[in-house]
């Protein structure tokens, strides 16, 4: 633990400390309150008590208060709001976010060892202190806000994040706009490219995903405590405001209905690169490419797709995917097509299927609408005169009537069949083994 790291100057600067610091409390923030929402009200105080209890255990100076280091802040002509804040002049790295390895010769080595120790244990009980004040504040015991101060005071916590979070994109896209000129200039003058400008670009475009994403899972909490709603809220908050976000559609769409509104909420859900939009002082940005993980935030993206789906269940529909997934990012999958079926249709299809010698229910051994496909294609369906003459628009429809499945995936299954299979990806390749198999078995 960082707290209890006595040799952690050795790995890492003091200012490296504290963004490690800073992500830690939000996690740990957001662990706790996830942890609270499942235990009964007589276990919470005992366990926000065992988890106070174990930070107090660690080994680090717990009353090392700010006049302690009151000599530093003056050498340093900075401020310890500017510290946290990381927005420190520059000239001040060479000092706190210097690495001091003991094996390699650092000129003013002590000094800067004595001022990198002072601000650590500083930020260490700082940190460890207001990690403490949270707990305790959630205790059933602890004496609530009246509710006009904690409007105010939660309402600030949003502004503050808000204004890091535009603060970071905006730099970071003007960055992007000095990068391109750059390189345009290059080549009009006819130099050699540099591969350094782009290296650098990308080193600050992933620590600006850094800060964006830290910043967004402490809104993320914020939003539970000010009801605050975005994209990427605490379900919770995205619950509160359903029944007054379903009524808004209503009035601006002409004979809608609550399907209408919840299957554009699903779509919506279902497309962050265009749905993560911040409002904030008139100004809006768009944060999708500056998230660095998904891990986190899709708790909340499941729980609300949960809570979605079985609303449309009530409302008489089903929604349905495509068998193509697509990774967009290491942790972050898209499906390749949502669509909605009628259930009414569905179990009309299935009772038709019931009628059928030897019919089961649906299980992991019947096909998939690709599978369905290139059973389809080896049997020799497509080469019959007449289906192979009509649109795959027909094709599809009279596919559709066999087995239920949508017509319209079944049009992208049949247009696949025109492609190169490299082109498809692994599981394409494991539907064509599948269906080897399956006519290899009937000899």
């Amino acid at each position: 633990m960082l707290l209890d790291d006595s040799n952690i100057l050795k790995k890492h600067s003091v200012m490296g400390v504290v963004k490690m610091l800073q992500l830690c409390i939000v996690e740990i923030k957001s662990t706790v309150l996830k942890d609270l929402l499942e235990l009964d009200n007589s276990k919470i105080d005992f366990y926000l008590d065992s988890k106070i209890l174990e930070i107090e255990r660690q080994d680090y100076l717990k009353d090392y208060s700010l006049n302690k280091i009151s000599h530093i802040l003056e050498n340093l002509n900075v401020t310890i709001d500017e510290l946290k804040d990381l927005e420190y002049p520059t000239e001040l790295s060479t000092i706190i976010d210097k690495d001091l390895s003991p094996d390699e010769y650092h000129e003013n080595f002590d000094s800067i060892r004595a001022t990198q120790t002072g601000l650590l244990l500083f930020f260490l009980s700082y940190y460890a202190n207001e990690l403490i004040s949270f707990l305790e504040s959630k205790k059933t015991s602890y004496k609530e806000i009246k509710a006009s101060e904690y409007k105010i005071i939660d309402t600030q916590i949003v502004d503050g994040l808000l204004d890091e979070v535009f603060k970071n994109i905006n730099e970071s896209n003007n960055a992007r706009v000095e990068l391109i000129q750059k390189l345009q200039q290059l080549q009009i003058e006819g130099r050699d490219y540099s591969p350094e400008l782009e290296e650098d670009f990308e080193n600050d475009f992933r620590w600006t995903q850094w800060m964006v994403t830290v910043a967004i899972l402490k809104l993320q909490i914020a939003s539970v405590q000010n009801n605050y709603f975005f994209y990427d809220c605490a379900f919770s908050v995205y619950e509160n405001h359903y029944e007054q976000r379903l009524l808004e559609f209503i009035r601006e769409h002409i004979d809608a209905s609550e399907s209408d509104f919840i299957k554009q909420e699903i779509e919506d859900v279902y497309n962050p690169k265009k749905m993560r939009v911040l409002l904030h002082n008139k100004e809006t940005v768009l944060y999708h490419k500056f998230i660095e993980s998904e891990q986190k935030l899709n708790f909340s993206k499941n729980k609300k797709i949960a809570f979605l789906t079985e609303k449309l269940k009530n409302e008489g529909w089903v929604i349905k995917s495509s068998d193509d997934v697509y990774i967009e990012h290491y942790d972050r999958t898209i499906p390749g097509e949502i669509f909605f079926e009628k259930m009414t249709e569905i179990e009309k299809n299935e009772n038709d299927l019931k009628e059928t010698p030897g019919y089961t229910t649906r299980t992991e051994k019947q096909l998939t609408s690709n599978q369905i496909v290139l059973l389809l294609q080896e049997t020799g369906f497509f080469a019959h005169p007449k289906i192979e003459s009509a649109p795959k628009t027909k094709q599809s429809e009279l596919i559709s009537k066999i087995c239920g499945l949508n017509a319209k995936n079944l049009k992208t299954k049949i247009e696949n069949l025109d492609k190169k299979r490299s082109e498809l990806g692994k599981n394409h390749q494991k539907d064509i083994d599948k269906i080897d198999d399956i006519l290899n078995n009937l000899e």
